[in-house]
């Protein structure tokens, strides 16, 4: 049998061949740039005021990160959302191939919520479809299929009937509510948990303090075990640097003191 020629290359020659040299370093900076990716490098608070790690880390069939505006909560769920994608979530044990509905109080607090920060840290390489646009101006797929088979669907609690009527008929594994929604939508999230035996998480500031998100709140308080919360405090969030501390310190001067309990203590 014939030997086939080899070639051999000088590493110390590479710099002469341009050419060379960028298909040697492409593997590498793309191994690179994988292992340095916001997916891998999000590391969660374990501060008592802004305690991210035991929300994660629950395994409570209902857990409430409720917290001030601009706490984290999006962060940390959408954190979640991506761990139960790509089966790798680090705290605890998740489904094969979940199915999950993202459901916030409408198109545009979906946008400036979690799919901010999901579509920068879900891997695209690990992305096997993305859907097409949701109706109107906003720039949100209407789902994203991995190639494990795992997909998230977004969806508006804009609507009362309406919005009841795009939850039904799945069965779900997650149902993530990003802010309060209407009773009836919260209903038929529920109603979608039955055939899986899905779990909920929600995170919300309750400026609105809908009875259902309360009597939650509630039956985390008194230590429920299928009710876990948390609290995130905008301030706890301006000392580790995330917000701005004189926009803070704007809203303390502004609010009544009611409202800054639920804006900026998030209780």
């Amino acid at each position: 049998m014939a030997t086939l020629p080899t070639c051999k290359i000088n590493p110390d020659l590479l710099w002469q061949e341009p050419e060379l040299l960028a298909l040697a370093l492409a593997p590498s900076r793309e191994l690179y740039r994988r292992k340095t990716h916001p997916f891998y490098t999000y590391v969660p608070d374990s501060h008592p005021d802004r305690n991210q790690l035991a929300f994660h880390a629950s395994t409570a069939a209902i857990r409430l990160v409720y917290g001030g505006n601009q706490s984290g909560k999006s962060r940390s769920e959408a954190q979640e959302a991506a761990w139960w994608l790509t089966e790798s979530h680090p705290y605890q044990t998740t489904p094969k191939c979940p199915r999950i509905y993202l459901v916030s109080a409408s198109y545009r607090t979906v946008l400036e919520g979690v799919w901010k920060h999901l579509k920068v840290i879900l891997p695209e390489w690990l992305v096997a479809k993305v859907g097409p646009r949701v109706p109107g101006p906003f720039d949100i797929p209407m789902f994203v299929r991995m190639k494990n088979g795992a997909q998230i669907d977004f969806i508006s609690g804009e609507g009362g009937e309406d919005a009841r009527r795009k939850l039904q008929a799945a069965e779900i594994d997650l149902l993530i509510l990003d802010e309060e929604v209407d009773l009836d939508v919260w209903e038929e999230g529920q109603a979608r948990r039955m055939g899986r035996g899905g779990r909920v998480i929600i995170g919300a500031t309750l400026v609105r303090s809908e009875d259902w998100a309360v009597q939650l709140e509630e039956r985390g308080i008194a230590g429920d075990p299928d009710v876990f919360l948390v609290r995130l405090s905008s301030y706890r969030a301006r000392d580790a640097g995330h917000i701005s501390a004189k926009v803070v310190a704007e809203m303390e001067a502004m609010l009544p003191d009611e409202e800054k309990q639920v804006r900026l203590h998030g209780k």
